[in-house]
C-alpha cells in the first residue's frame, strides 16, 4: 500500500506537465492558466497533442507573446474570447522600440488561430500587433479588432503596421494558408502588410483576405507582395489622412481581387487600388470593386502596371480632387511593353477632378477595351501614349478601341457610395461568363448586364443617401443635389443647393444630366455643441476599444472610481462607481458620448458605441 502511494506521488508531476490537448481557460476565477503568458509557456515547454483551445476570459492582458514551433503533435491551436466578443478580451502592449515591437510574434508556428480578441499596441511609434515569419502555415485571424497608432508621422512608418510578415527579408519559406476574415482594423500606417518570399518566383499559397473592415490607416489599407490570393468583400475607408492607397498588390498572381469597397480621401496622394507585376502568369482577375479616391495632389482610381493575363471587368471607379493633370480614373502606367493581353470590359471610369478617364502610357498593353463608361469633367477624355483624345469619337477612330463604350456621366449621387440609379446605363454591359453576381451578390443579367460593380434597375423611388451628423457650431449645412435640373426640394426651394439650419429629412426630386428624373433623400442630424472638446486624453488614461460594441476597458485610473457618461448635448446618461476596468455599454444606443472620471485631470474623452 505504501509503495503504491509513493509511486502515485512520483507520477503526479508527469501528469501535470504532459502535452496540452483539449480546452483550457485563461484568466478569471480558477482558470487553468492565470495569464496567456503561462498558457503559451506551457505550449512551448510541454508541447501539444491534437487541438488546443485557449478560452480567454474577459479582461485586459498586458504583455507580449512569442511562439515558435510547438513541440509534440499539435493540431489547431486556437486563442479566443470565452464570450466570443472581441471587446471583452484586450491584448495590449507598450513597446519600447523596434526590437520588441509586437504583441504576438509567431516564428514557424503552424495552425495558429486567433478569434474574437482585441489587439491594442499602446505606443504611438512602435505599434505592431501580430508579426509572423518562417513558414507559419495555417494562420487565421477572425473576428478580431485591431486598434492601431493614430500617429501620422512620416518617421518610422513601418513600425506602425498591424499585421505583418516580411518573409522577403528573412529568406525562409513562405507562410501558406493564411486567412484574415471579419476583422476590424483602425488606424496604423498599414492594417495588413504581407511581404512574402519571392525569390525565384516563390509565392505564398492560398492567402485569403475577406470581409474585413479597414478604417483610417495612414499610408495603406493592405499591401500584399508575392502571393496567390483571394481578396474580396473588404470595406476600406479613410478620411483626410495624409497619404493613402486602399489596396496595393505586387506579384499577386493567379489571384482574384473582387467585391471590395474603397472609399478614400487624402490630403496628398490618394489611390483606391494598385495592382502590378503579374509576370507571365494568367488567371488574374479584378472585378466587382467599388473604388472611390479623392486626393489633394496625385489621385488614381485603378492603377495597374507590368501585367500579364489580367482581366479587369465590372468595376466602378470615381476620382475627385483638385489637380486635373494628376487625376486618372484608369491608369496603366507601364512605359514599356507588358504582356499586351490585358482585357478591360464593363467598367465605369469617371473623373470628377477634370483629369483623364482613361490613360494608358504604352498603348499596346491593353488588348481589349470595350463596353466601358468613360467620363471626365475635363477637356481630355483619354490618352494613349502621347496622343490625347478630347472625346469618345476621336478616341474610337484613332485607336479602334471602345466601339461599344459610352461617354456618359454615371451620376454617383450617393458618392463615395458608388451604387447607381441611371436610366441610360441600365443594361449597357456585355456578359462575362465567370461573373454571375454583382458586388451585392445580386444576379447579373444574363444577356445585358449593367456596367460597373452594381447590377441595378432604374427606379424613380427615392434613394436614401448616407445620413449626415453635424455639430450645431457648423450650421448652416449646405446640401447639394446632382448636376442637371430642375430641382424641387421638400422645403420648396428650386435651387441645386440649399442651406440647412435644423435636423430632419430633406428630399429633392431632380432631373440629372442624362435626363433621368428621380428623388434622393438626405437625413441630417444636428448635435448640440456643448463647448466641451475632448480632443486630448488625460495623461495616463487609456480607453479601449474605441469605438466599442459591448464594453470599454478603462486603464490608467485608480479603482474604485466614479465615472460619468454624458451625451454630446451635456445630458447625464450614466453615473456609477467603477470597481473593475470593464465598463459595459451594450445597453447604450449607438452614438457618441463623453466619458468623465473623477480624480483624473483633463477634458472628457469622446467615445463611440457601435451596433
Amino acid at each position: 500500500m505504501t509503495r503504491h502511494l509513493i509511486l502515485s506521488i512520483l507520477l503526479l508531476p508527469l501528469a501535470s506537465f504532459g502535452q496540452l490537448s483539449g480546452i483550457y481557460t485563461v484568466g478569471g476565477t480558477s482558470p487553468d492558466y492565470a495569464t496567456l503568458t503561462d498558457a503559451f509557456n506551457a505550449l512551448m515547454t510541454q508541447g501539444a497533442n491534437g487541438n488546443v483551445d485557449l478560452l480567454v476570459r474577459p479582461g485586459t492582458y498586458m504583455g507580449q507573446y512569442d511562439l515558435g514551433v510547438v513541440p509534440g503533435s499539435p493540431g489547431a491551436i486556437t486563442v479566443r474570447s470565452e464570450t466570443n466578443t472581441a471587446s471583452d478580451v484586450v491584448l495590449a502592449y507598450d513597446a519600447g522600440g523596434a526590437s520588441d515591437n509586437f504583441i504576438v510574434r509567431l516564428d514557424g508556428t503552424e495552425q495558429m488561430h486567433f478569434q474574437a480578441v482585441t489587439f491594442t499596441p499602446m505606443d504611438l511609434t512602435y505599434a505592431r500587433a501580430v508579426v509572423f515569419q518562417n513558414e507559419a502555415h495555417g494562420l487565421s485571424i477572425s473576428g478580431c479588432v485591431f486598434q492601431g497608432s493614430t500617429s501620422q508621422s512620416l518617421s518610422l512608418q513601418q513600425e506602425r503596421r498591424l499585421v505583418v510578415t516580411e518573409q522577403a527579408f528573412i529568406g525562409a519559406g513562405n507562410s501558406d494558408d493564411v486567412l484574415l476574415s471579419y476583422n476590424t482594423f483602425v488606424n496604423g500606417t498599414a492594417a495588413v502588410y504581407l511581404y512574402f518570399h519571392g525569390i525565384g518566383g516563390a509565392r505564398a499559397q492560398d492567402l485569403v483576405i475577406q470581409h474585413n473592415t479597414f478604417r483610417d490607416q495612414f499610408g495603406v489599407g493592405m499591401e500584399l507582395n508575392n502571393a496567390v490570393a483571394d481578396v474580396h468583400d473588404n470595406v476600406l475607408t479613410a478620411e483626410d489622412v495624409l497619404f493613402y492607397t486602399g489596396i496595393r498588390c505586387a506579384h499577386v498572381e493567379q489571384s482574384e481581387i473582387h467585391d471590395n469597397d474603397v472609399r478614400a480621401s487624402a490630403i496628398n496622394d490618394c489611390t483606391a487600388l494598385e495592382y502590378s507585376n503579374t509576370q507571365s502568369t494568367t488567371g488574374n482577375r479584378i472585378y466587382n470593386n467599388r473604388l472611390y479616391a479623392r486626393g489633394g495632389t496625385q489621385t488614381w482610381g485603378l492603377a495597374v502596371f507590368n501585367l500579364w493575363g489580367t482581366e479587369i471587368v465590372f468595376n466602378s471607379v470615381l476620382v475627385e480632387g483638385d489637380t486635373p493633370p494628376e487625376a486618372h480614373a484608369f491608369y496603366h502606367l507601364s512605359n514599356f511593353d507588358d504582356g499586351e493581353d490585358t482585357e478591360v470590359r464593363n467598367n465605369i471610369f469617371a473623373n470628377q477632378a477634370g483629369g483623364r478617364a482613361w490613360y494608358v502610357k504604352q498603348p499596346a498593353n491593353v488588348a481589349q477595351e470595350d463596353h466601358n463608361v468613360l467620363f471626365t469633367t475635363g477637356d481630355t477624355l483619354a490618352s494613349l501614349g502621347s496622343t490625347h483624345y478630347l472625346d469618345l469619337a476621336s478616341y474610337q477612330s484613332g485607336t479602334g478601341l471602345g466601339m461599344n463604350s459610352v461617354d456618359l456621366d454615371p451620376v454617383f449621387a450617393l458618392a463615395p457610395d458608388l451604387h447607381l440609379n441611371s436610366c441610360v446605363l441600365d443594361g449597357l454591359g456585355t456578359p462575362v461568363s465567370w461573373v454571375l453576381f454583382d458586388a451585392d451578390n445580386d444576379p447579373r443579367h444574363p444577356s445585358s448586364p449593367d456596367p460597373g460593380a452594381d447590377e441595378f434597375s432604374f427606379t424613380a423611388v427615392p434613394l436614401s443617401a448616407p445620413g449626415i451628423t453635424v455639430p450645431s457650431s457648423q450650421l448652416p449645412l449646405v446640401l447639394t443635389a446632382p448636376d442637371g435640373g430642375p430641382w424641387s426640394w421638400i422645403t420648396g426651394a428650386t435651387t441645386q443647393s440649399i442651406n440647412v439650419f435644423v435636423g430632419g429629412l430633406y428630399s429633392c426630386t431632380f432631373t440629372d444630366v442624362n435626363g433621368c428624373t428621380w428623388t434622393i433623400d438626405q437625413a441630417v442630424t444636428v448635435n448640440i455643441n456643448t463647448g466641451l472638446e475632448p480632443a486630448s486624453t488625460p495623461a495616463g488614461l487609456l480607453v479601449f476599444p474605441n469605438p466599442a460594441t459591448t464594453s470599454l476597458t478603462i486603464g490608467g485610473v485608480e479603482l474604485p472610481a466614479r465615472i460619468q457618461l454624458l451625451s454630446l448635448d451635456g445630458r447625464l446618461v450614466r453615473s456609477e462607481l467603477l470597481t473593475s476596468p470593464v465598463l459595459p455599454v451594450s445597453d447604450l444606443p449607438q452614438g457618441t458620448y463623453l466619458l468623465c472620471t473623477e480624480g483624473v485631470v483633463g477634458m472628457p474623452i469622446r467615445i463611440q458605441v457601435l451596433r
